[in-house]
Order: C-alpha cells, then structure tokens, then sequence
C-alpha cells in the first residue's frame, strides 16, 4: 500500500476505535469497511519488469480504450502514434515509468473532470505531461484525472532517471494515462486489453529514439 492509503487507513482506525469506545458499534463497522476499501484502493502490489529494453510498458493497470494516431497536440510536437488506458476505480492506481529513461520535464496543465473514458478526456481534464527520453524511445506519458479524480501526485522530478517499471506517481480514483510515441513502434496490445503496470508492453521500439 502507498503512504496516502497508510496515512487514511491510520485515521480511520483511530476513529474506529473511538466509536467502539463510546459504544457506537455499528458505526465503527461501518468505518472499518471504509477503511479496507481504501486499503484495496491504495494497493501497491510488486512488479518486475522485463528485461526487453525496446518494451514500452504500461505505466498504470487498466484497459485499452484508445489506439492510433496521436492527437492534434501530440502530431504537433512530433508524435505520431498514441495509445490510452482507462482505469476504473477496481484498478491499481500507482503509475510507473513506461521506459528507462532521464525526465526531461513534467508540465502541469489545469483543466476540466471529464468522465475519464471519454475522448473528450485526452484534450480538456486536467493532467501531467511527462517528456521522457531513453536509449530506445522518446516518449510522452500523461497522467489524466477523471470525474472522481481531482488529485494527480508525481513523486519524481525533472532531471531525475527511471528505471522501466519504477513507480513514478499516482492518480486518485477512476482516471486515465496515455503514452505517446514519437519513434516507430509496433504494437503489442489491442483495443479492450487489460493492461498491468510495469508489465504489460504497449508496443516495441523498432528504431534507435530521437532526442526530444
């Protein structure tokens, strides 16, 4: 489990515990179920990655709603191919790096809490842009909030290596992530798979990346 479902879990046992102290049973119940249901959400299970450094992995648990062209934006920066991955609130939520690689810059861009399936999604919620270049790919990776997801934590910083696999960040409740290839790449997955983070491949660099 990651520290914000550590720190939840801990706050609602002690409210259990009071509840139980002032005889308030049902109630404390109620609240233990909350707290197991937090507990599940904040999952962190292990993972290792294969070994492939040509793999671009999936950076979160989820399924394959989207595939294909990049959008206006990503065309714009030089990316041509882009896959999406919905999570449902079922999913493991912590987000890992698709690539070994140095982050080159991550970008905040506020925005709106589309449901986090919709296409409408990809261009107007808020979310996290991160630029990483790798020996075998330069990619995009964005974390996108959804309906119920208003928070989107990075635990790296601009200058700092990833290993592929290695957990990056996390994204409260049903979101959504996207990678976004500027090299060419073939594919390694369909539209309507469930993916796992740090361990599903996405695709397959097919050329040495360029820089970013």
């Amino acid at each position: 489990m990651v520290r914000d479902g550590y720190v939840a879990v801990a706050v609602m046992a002690v409210v259990a515990v009071t509840l139980v102290w002032i005889g308030w049973i049902p109630a404390a119940m109620v609240v233990v179920l909350l707290a197991a249901s937090v507990g599940f959400f904040f999952r962190d299970p292990k993972r290792t990655p294969p070994e492939d450094p040509r793999l671009v992995l999936s950076p979160a648990d989820g399924r394959v709603v989207e595939m294909g062209e990049a959008d206006e934006e990503g065309r714009a920066l030089g990316f041509g191919k882009r896959i999406a991955i919905f999570l449902s609130i079922w999913d493991v939520h912590v987000n890992r790096s698709p690539i070994s690689a140095r982050i080159e810059r991550i970008e905040h861009r506020p925005g709106r809490f589309h449901a986090a399936f919709h296409p409408r999604a990809s261009e107007e919620n808020t979310r996290f842009t991160w630029w990483l270049q790798g020996q075998n790919s330069a990619i995009l990776f964005r974390q996108i909030s959804g309906v119920l997801a208003r928070r989107i934590i990075a635990w790296k910083q601009p200058g700092d290596r990833v290993s592929a696999g290695e957990k990056v960040g996390l994204i409260r409740m049903g979101s959504r992530v996207e990678v976004l290839f500027r090299d060419p790449v073939e594919w390694q997955v369909s539209v309507g798979d469930h993916v796992r983070g740090g361990l599903t491949p996405l695709a397959r660099s097919t050329e040495p990346a360029s820089g970013p």
